[in-house]
This record gives C-alpha cells, structure tokens and sequence, in this order.
C-alpha cells in the first residue's frame, strides 16, 4: 500500500491559513497531516513567529476526517513521556482514531537553552527515548505502567483515556543506526530518516542484525515508513504503483504564502526534490 502525507510548517504563517492548508490538504487526498514541534522558527530570523505544534494537532483534528495526524516529530525533551502518552491519547479521540505519536530525541539546542531545558548530551538523550518509547508503548497499548529507570521514575501509572486506536502507531525520528533504530525496531510503527535508497537499505540491514523485528522499509530524499512493511516498493491501494495527488499546498499556494511544506510519500521512490521535500512514508493496515 501507499499513503502520501504532508507536513505543514507553522513558522511565519497564522492558524487561518494553516487551517486553509490543511483542508485543502484533506480535499486533495492526503493520507497523513503533520506540522514539526519546535518553538521557533528554524528558517529565518529565530525571533520570528512558531505556531506550537501540539496545539497545532487536536485543531487538525477537529476540521477534518480524513487524515491521520501526527508530529513529525516531538522532541521528547520537551515533555514526561506519560504527559505525551496522555496527549496522543486524546488526540487520538479528537480525531477518532487517526492519532500517530510521533517522537525523536530532540536536536534543536537553541530553543533548550533559551527555555532552560536540560539538553544533555546526544547519549543521555538517545537514552531518554528509549525510556519514553517503552512507556508510551505500553501505556497507549496497556493503560498502566510500573517503571524505575535511569531518567523516568513511574509507579503505577495509569492513562485512563483510552485511545480508539487498538494500537497508536509511534513514529521516531532519526538516523542512528547504534541505537535510534533499534528503539525503533522494538517499540515504534513507522521510522523517519533521511538519506538515498541505498542508504536506508544499509541502516536497516543493520538493524535486521540485531533485532528479530522488521525494520522499516525506506528511500527517496528522506524517508518515513511502518516498520511492518511488507514490501519496499510503493503500492497502491489497488496494487499498482501511485501517483502523488496533483493539487497540494505548497510554497507557491496563496493559502500558504508564508509557510512551507514538506511532501510525504511511501517508500521505494526516488524522486528528486524540488521546493517541497519528498518524504516516504506508509501507514497502519487497519482498514483506513
């Protein structure tokens, strides 16, 4: 199967036409909308205005039907991983089922320093993700959870909205092929990297190794993809190759004038960039 996705970028731009985009996103067939949780903008003049993205969510949620929707991606510095569980799980009843939790180790120093948040060094935070993978897991999947490690202390926590979702897809973020795809590999659904066909085939080689579980399946100019796939060529819904819809919001629309976006595609595609990203990506086989 296939799924196109596109992510909005909430820098210089207002909610009026963030929300024009989005429809105009859903009405053009886009399977997922996404935007980025970062605190400023990361083109331009970093004073500048940064819609915040988690607002951003529930209200995509409400306006459409279609679309999943998700972060592309949270950086779990930013927030208790049973805060952001909580959170997905409302979401997820926001938009009746659509909700995908997506979470990466957070890179943007700046915005840690001018909020005094902990920024820590690249292994404390890659170990903070994989603490916060394996609570959110099972806390979306379980409701309750008992947890003493070395950065998040839990005693019985529970999470008492249940998602509609049997199981909320999480999305992570990130290259590394030491430790970001093995959390991947054992806690998330879908995995988003950058790089050619050839080498997203190498890292997930690599993490075949070293896990018993199926890596994701990724190419093009970055990647995004189920960690289930069963095929690295993109399919259709009716098992022919896709095409990208024609009309999409882009750099160039009048409904977003002021803010850019990021095309999201299935793996096994290596078209070349132009304005927009192209991002692979694919989706949760539940009947959607």
């Amino acid at each position: 199967m296939t799924f196109f996705g596109i992510q909005l970028h909430p820098q210089y731009t207002t909610w009026d036409e963030m929300r024009d985009a989005a429809l105009l996103a859903e009405q053009a067939g886009w399977d997922v909308l996404m935007t980025w949780d970062h605190f400023v903008p990361l083109m331009g003049d970093v004073t500048g205005p940064n819609l915040e993205g988690w607002q951003i969510l529930p209200a995509f949620a409400a306006i459409t039907t279609k679309p999943l929707i998700g972060m592309l991606v949270t950086g779990n510095t930013y927030r208790h991983p049973a805060v952001l569980a909580n959170m997905a799980s409302t979401l997820d009843n926001i938009s009746h089922g659509r909700a995908v939790l997506g979470i990466g180790a957070a890179w943007q120093e700046h915005e840690h320093n001018m909020y005094g948040i902990d920024f820590g060094t690249p292994a404390i935070r890659l170990a903070k993700l994989r603490e916060s993978a394996r609570i959110q897991r099972v806390l979306l999947d379980e409701g309750k959870i008992t947890f003493h490690g070395k950065h998040y202390d839990l005693e019985n926590a529970t999470l008492g909205t249940r998602p509609i979702q049997k199981r909320v897809p999480i999305l992570i973020g990130g290259g590394g092929e030491q430790v970001t795809l093995k959390i991947t590999a054992r806690y998330a659904d879908w995995w988003h990297s950058f790089g050619t066909a050839e080498i997203i085939k190498h890292k997930m080689s690599g993490a075949t190794s070293t896990t018993s579980r199926r890596p994701p399946v990724a190419g093009s100019s970055s990647a995004m993809t189920r960690t289930r796939s069963t095929s690295a060529c993109a399919r259709s819904r009716s098992g022919t190759r896709s095409k990208r819809p024609t009309v999409r919001p882009s750099v160039e629309s009048p409904r977003t004038s002021r803010s850019c976006c990021s095309t999201i595609t299935r793996s096994g595609s290596r078209g070349s960039s132009s304005g927009c990203h192209r991002r692979s990506t694919g989706r949760r086989s539940n009947g959607r």
